[in-house]
């Protein structure tokens, strides 16, 4: 029988046996081309993903662990009557604490009867320090090196992998290795996604999220739990990923620059009379919300005009009159008071998601008034609702990212999804011993280049959105084609 055209005729039996025999063979190639991607992909990324891992539990829990580690401090007996000494005298007595060479940069009043209020400040030896001093007798009950913290150290390892402490001041090394392992790990989720994907007769969408299969061959059983685990919570992952590089130094301050530029972060009027400093600058390093952080510091409009008032205006007014200024402004407990830097700087308050295990503020609560030095009146007010579309969702996707939004059920569920990248990762190190693999066990180069080809312009493609990825995909090329295939050991090695 001979194949036609004719509607409704069967091709022949051999040549359709035959076409499908080099699709199998063809989509075989692909299949493999990718897994070649898949495997170096993650070797460039897993020792940086298990160092965030790990540091990111510690931090998660920061308010347990913090909890334990000063709850001797901050933790005070309220009073029988419940009167406390003025905001003021309390300033005084943590900057006598601290002595003419320290100085006192801001405070968070009472976030509830039984604590401390927290100063920040510089000490002698310039490091970033809290002073708590109780509310009731006005005395200072201890301090802490918040630089010395475990959950301080967590974060900068987060962050920075350390490197701003080690080597780099700014951290900038740090941050483009975790922003560069960042970029990768989205190309290993998407081939991942593409090596697990049903096709052909014998996987379908039932077998392929069925429980992992054992029996003899125990491989099966770790590439199982391996896939299943990841696509499960491939999309938990990959919100990881996004949140986490809003704050990395080139694709987080390009889209940053892009939203800002196009209203898409902060309302009209931000930057009014701002000074050229921002929130970040002026809370030294204190996490804030992602909006917040960026946003300038205003002067007071009183500096230079009339300062009349009760109190006497060359003094400036009373902390307590900012206090009841925000408290009559409906300001969550839990805030923090960014003192003025000079003359004509103002009071900046933030009330951004806090760390407290049931949080007073959420994402969506969060807001950052400024209040005259001189008349303690308020300067601007801007909420949550006011802020652009990126700053919102940045803003409430940092918060769940950070277990902050919904309090302890936030902290377990992203320490599920945390574990289960974790143990995503620990089975693809299983499943590559299993093969007991000669060198490195790479996945050798498929024949037909044009498939590598075809893969390598997709993950270009992704380079022109993550600038880090397309940079080291560059520098990969080069080093293949100059160094890996000259020297013959290295590309037996590799697989090239």
């Amino acid at each position: 029988m001979s194949v036609t055209d004719t509607p409704g005729e069967v091709l022949d039996p051999a040549l359709e046996a035959r076409g499908t025999e080099l699709r199998s063979a063809e989509q075989g190639r692909l299949f493999r081309t990718v897994w070649r991607w898949h495997f170096y992909a993650g070797l460039l990324v897993i020792p940086v993903l298990v160092i965030l891992c790990l540091s990111g539990i510690v931090y998660l829990f920061k308010p347990q662990i913090d909890a334990i580690a000063y709850g001797n401090l901050r933790d005070v007996t309220p009073s029988a009557s419940g009167t406390t000494v003025s905001y003021d005298r309390q300033r005084d007595a943590a900057q006598r604490y601290l002595g003419d060479e320290g100085l006192v940069l801001g405070m968070t009043p009472l976030a509830a009867r039984d604590r401390a209020t927290e100063f920040e400040a510089f000490d002698a030896d310039g490091r970033d320090v809290t002073v708590y001093v109780n509310p009731y007798s006005g005395k200072v009950t201890g301090s802490r090196d918040d630089g010395a913290t475990l959950t301080a150290l967590a974060l900068e390892l987060h962050g920075t992998l350390l490197s701003a402490r080690l080597f780099d001041d700014e951290g900038k090394w740090g941050d483009r290795v975790i922003e560069l392992a960042a970029s990768w790990t989205v190309v290993v989720l998407i081939t991942g996604m593409y090596l697990w994907w049903p096709r052909g007769r014998k996987r379908s969408w039932r077998t392929a999220m069925q429980r992992p299969r054992g029996g003899r061959d125990r491989r099966t059983f770790w590439r199982d739990l391996h896939a299943t685990t990841a696509v499960l919570f491939s999309f938990v992952f990959l919100f990881f990923l996004l949140t986490g590089l809003a704050w990395t130094g080139v694709w987080g301050e390009r889209a940053t620059s892009f939203a800002t530029d196009r209203s898409l972060s902060y309302p009209a009027g931000t930057y009014d009379g701002a000074a050229s400093k921002t929130i970040e600058d002026i809370t030294q390093g204190r996490p804030a919300a992602w909006s917040m952080g960026k946003l300038p510091v205003l002067r007071s409009p009183s500096a230079d005009g009339d300062r009349t008032l009760r109190w006497n205006p060359a003094d400036g007014a009373p902390l307590d009159a900012i206090v009841g200024q925000a408290e009559s402004m409906g300001l969550a407990d839990g805030y923090v008071v960014s003192f003025p830097e000079d003359s004509a700087g103002a009071y900046t308050l933030t009330a951004m998601p806090d760390g407290d295990a049931q949080p007073n503020v959420k994402a969506t609560d969060q807001r950052v008034t400024y209040i005259d030095q001189y008349t303690a009146e308020p300067i601007s007010d801007y909420e949550y609702a006011e802020f652009g579309i990126y700053a919102k969702t940045m803003d409430l996707g940092i918060a769940l990212h950070e277990g902050r939004q919904f309090g302890l059920v936030n902290q377990l569920l992203t320490l599920t999804a945390t574990l289960a990248l974790l143990l995503t990762m620990a089975t693809s190190v299983v499943m590559w011993r299993k093969r007991r693999p000669r060198g490195i066990g790479a996945p050798r180069r498929p024949a037909d280049r044009r498939l590598g080809i075809g893969v390598l312009a997709i993950t270009a493609g992704l380079g022109v959105f993550l600038p880090l990825l397309g940079l080291s995909l560059i520098a990969l090329i080069l080093l293949d084609l100059l160094v890996i295939r000259r020297i013959p050991p290295l590309r037996r090695a590799l697989g090239a």
